[in-house]
């Protein structure tokens, strides 16, 4: 990987006020292996579960105090558990986060003079709630499954990653028709917005389709606040649905403080009965060397390995397969 992913995504997906200070960091650390890797443990959610792993593992040690290092030890476990937590941007209900911190706070307190029964009881709130909070959030991340009909076409709505940037080259929704079979219209267009998307969403000439939609990193990158994402992304779910289809969306991968973006795609695709895509399988294909042009867009073989991965996703019906209800997931 070189300096050019990083500063392009982060770029897309930090703050206008931490991107500059961020970019700063990541190009004196862009040849490091493990500069490298941590991005990655933000861009796909990982670092959420490393947080409440260290966090716990500190609550741990403090309530033994069987040594000052491991004291010492504790109180830093703590706080690198409680800043990933912080910076991972993972979009659990603010009165989550508020009861997790203030639980940890008096689990680490290791100076006031609580009781041992107290003390345990605290220590077993906070390992109860920090495993609430970890299997709530792993659902989020749980690998999705639709069959499709051999009949049904598929068609992309979405922005450059889609569309790519020239049309004598095969992109990724080309190249998932002539790995499944299906029929699939790629409507997606370079620079598009949530609010395009609609526009893109008007040429789909069928009904009970499934679609396909990668789209909201061009928000990020201009000036759609989080408001104004969720009406456009709530007028194209209301167009979608009212066409009778089934909905895939592209989690975003999201770096510190971009909760609310989050939030966003997952109170919408409950909304509407979409398929949310875990933000891990988008990253998991950035992350692969040569799998992107200028350290974002994707290159052949980033078309190749998004076309193999949204496959494993969109899978043909069989005999064996036909009928199956468990695979969707119902709107609410």
């Amino acid at each position: 990987m070189n300096s050019a992913f990083f500063e392009s995504f982060l770029f897309l997906f930090t703050p206008a006020s931490l991107g500059a200070a961020v970019r700063s960091l990541l190009r004196q650390t862009a040849n490091n292996g493990v500069a490298n890797h941590l991005v990655f443990l933000f861009a796909d959610g990982t670092v959420f579960f490393v947080g409440l792993c260290l966090a716990s593992l500190s609550a741990v040690l403090l309530f033994a105090s069987l040594s000052r290092p491991l004291r010492s030890a504790g109180k830093v476990s703590a706080i690198a558990g409680f800043t990933l937590i912080v910076l991972s941007a993972t979009p659990v209900p603010p009165a989550a986060y508020a009861v997790w911190g203030c639980l940890l706070t008096l689990a680490s307190a290791s100076r006031l003079k609580f009781s041992f029964v107290l003390r345990a009881t605290i220590l077993t709130a906070y390992l109860l709630v920090t495993g609430g909070l970890f299997v709530s959030e792993a659902r989020w991340r749980l690998a999705p499954s639709l069959t499709v009909s051999s009949k049904t076409p598929v068609y992309v709505l979405g922005d450059s990653i889609s569309a790519g940037g020239s049309k004598n080259e095969r992109y990724w929704p080309h190249m998932l028709q002539e790995m499944t079979g299906l029929r699939v219209v790629n409507l997606a267009a370079p620079g598009a917005r949530t609010g395009d998307a609609l526009r893109q969403a008007e040429n789909i000439s069928t009904t009970s389709a499934v679609v396909i939609v990668e789209i909201g990193g061009n928000d990020l990158l201009g000036d759609t606040d989080a408001d104004k994402f969720r009406v456009h992304l709530d007028r194209l779910m209301t167009a979608l649905r009212a066409g009778g289809h089934k909905i895939l969306i592209f989690e975003l991968p999201l770096f510190p403080f971009q909760n609310a973006y989050g939030k966003v795609q997952r109170e919408v695709s409950r909304k509407y009965g979409a398929i949310l895509l875990p933000k891990r399988f988008f990253a998991s294909v950035l992350k692969v060397k040569d799998n992107t042009s200028d350290g974002l867009h994707l290159s052949g073989k980033g078309h190749e390995a998004m076309a193999a991965m949204v496959a494993r996703v969109l899978k043909p019906e069989t005999e064996k397969t036909k009928g199956d209800e468990i695979i969707w997931f119902p709107s609410r």
